[in-house]
């Protein structure tokens, strides 16, 4: 009689609410949240833990074809070395190349010599007395590319720098090009001589002051024709 009281008694002990099983964590009454395991009616000591495996389970690919949802990244920029494109490798520095490898373009900043990396300007000469070609800017300085003159009779001519009127005023020479202040120091010219410097692919001369005018001067009073490209920096 005792027996079968106490096995009564285990019948009605054993829970009615169905068993659910996520891994290896089984529930009773309750199912998986989701993006994680949540056990919501076990028993009252740890009805309300909230365990998320999401974080801490280690996703693998098995071989073959898999698709993979967007994927945010945690922190910083994207970064990535891109050795091909389109199974052909990236190829840099000079030469020809070859079909399909992408052309990489060449910053400006790479060159170093000022005339091949900044935006030329191009003046005309046509004087008979001390002229000023190019006004200065502040912070910056000329640096001439290209520099050319023919002077009808004979007289001396001189590139300068300074300020004031036609660079009267604190009047230096433009080193690389002539060689002092004046025109008595310049290019010594008989009628219908010249020069030509440059080719405007590199700097043949710079002002030596920010801000500096850039003048022509010439001794005489015979007309004097050409032109000059310059660049500011």
């Amino acid at each position: 009689m005792i027996r079968r009281t106490l096995g009564f008694l285990l019948l009605l002990a054993v829970p009615t609410a169905a068993w659910s099983q996520v891994g290896s964590v089984a529930l009773r009454g309750g199912t998986a949240a989701a993006g994680g395991v949540t056990a919501t009616s076990v028993s009252s000591t740890i009805r309300a833990l909230d365990v998320n495996i999401a974080q801490s389970v280690a996703l693998t690919l098995g071989t073959g074809s898999a698709t993979i949802g967007a994927v945010t990244q945690a922190s910083g920029p994207w970064t990535s070395n891109v050795t091909q494109f389109g199974s052909t490798n990236v190829s840099t520095g000079t030469g020809t190349s070859g079909s399909g490898i992408p052309r990489i373009t060449v910053a400006q900043d790479s060159f170093l010599d000022p005339c091949g990396r900044n935006t030329k300007s191009y003046v005309g000469i046509t004087q008979t007395g001390n002229t000023q070609l190019v006004t200065g800017v502040a912070s910056t300085r000329i640096y001439v590319c290209s520099f050319n003159v023919v002077t009808a009779t004979t007289q001396n001519i001189s590139l300068v720098a300074g300020t004031g009127t036609a660079c009267a005023t604190t009047t230096v020479g433009v080193p690389g090009i002539t060689g002092g202040a004046t025109a008595a120091t310049g290019w010594n010219m008989t009628a219908t001589g010249g020069i030509v410097l440059g080719n405007g692919a590199a700097a043949i001369g710079q002002t030596t002051v920010n801000a500096d005018n850039l003048c022509l001067f010439q001794s005489g009073a015979g007309q004097v024709s050409g032109g000059l490209t310059y660049v500011t920096q």
